[in-house]
């Protein structure tokens, strides 16, 4: 099955509404109905929510300390203290 470009971007938006939750029980129902008939979209929702999930799961995010944040606030209010007013 070939989909056009503008057909493609409209499947993509679908794919991504449905992936997050943000389709209402109808749209959910047709929408997934129509990936039980076809293959092709049914790969691609797959492929998509593979990839979501390793986005979400397994990408590696730094963090900081508790004591880094403290020091960052309080560098922050010392100079909003410090600061000359604008007249």
């Amino acid at each position: 099955m070939y989909i056009d470009g503008q057909k493609k971007v409209e499947l993509q938006d679908r794919i991504s509404l449905y992936l997050d939750h943000q389709m209402t029980s109808d749209e959910e129902s047709e929408f997934t109905k129509n990936v039980s008939e076809n293959p092709e979209i049914k790969k691609w929702v797959e492929t998509e929510k593979k990839f979501k999930t390793l986005l979400v799961n397994g990408i590696l995010r730094p963090s900081v300390s508790d004591e880094l944040i403290k020091k960052i606030h309080d560098n922050v209010q010392v100079y909003q203290t410090s600061s000359p007013e604008k007249n």
